[in-house]
């Protein structure tokens, strides 16, 4: 709490996702805190823009532990990318974190199909979908080569025959998800590496 209470003497609000965009314009208009949003912490270029927005704002370099991060990381979305190529997923998640996965399945030449949202908000506009709709998983219907969601469409990947990738929230089918890096530049390898893994090994 003694760090929320110094919010108004900050210099800068770093707001990570749409929904968070809001809170950082009231501090701006209440004290005169300059803010960025970003739309998610995850992917090769919205990571790139966090990282250069620190670098920028501090006048230091980004550290070669994350320079080298990112080499990792171009190196494996290279490894992977002929596995996500052309591959169509739905996604039911939360509008803030559909967007930010949307655009890393972009990134590696996925398509999302559909995306269902569960309520209205200013980020639908934002993701990377052919289809958005507001729904719940019985809004998941079609052919896809992957399901994105939380643990509750279990059953619905099963009528589908298709392969579900456990991410948001609920997620209590995964050992060890809740100690697991999400974002940044290792955040998004492990993305890469574990959807890639399941796109190949049922799509190969």
């Amino acid at each position: 709490m003694g760090e929320v209470r110094t919010m108004g003497a900050s210099e800068l609000t770093v707001a990570i996702g749409m929904s968070m965009e809001p809170a950082a314009k009231l501090l701006q208009q209440k004290f005169g805190i300059a803010y960025r949003m970003f739309e998610g912490m995850s992917g090769l270029r919205d990571t790139d823009a966090f990282m250069e927005t620190l670098s920028q704002f501090s006048g230091m370099a980004m550290p070669e532990t994350y320079a080298r991060q990112r080499r990792v990381l171009v190196d494996g979305m290279r490894d992977a990318h002929f596995y996500f190529g052309g591959r169509n997923i739905c996604m039911a998640l939360e509008p803030d974190l559909a967007v930010q996965i949307s655009k890393s399945l972009e990134e590696m030449g996925a398509s999302v199909e559909l995306a269902v949202i569960s309520t209205l908000s200013d980020a639908a506009d934002r993701i990377r979908a052919r289809e958005v709709v507001i729904g719940d998983l019985f809004s998941l219907q079609g052919r896809f080569d992957l399901i994105i969601s939380n643990s509750h469409a279990e059953e619905t990947a099963k009528k589908l025959g298709v392969p579900l990738y456990q991410i948001g929230f609920p997620v209590y089918k995964v050992l060890g998800y809740t100690s697991k890096v999400g974002i940044g530049y290792r955040g998004t390898l492990n993305l890469v590496n574990e959807v890639g893994n399941l796109l190949m090994e049922h799509h190969a």
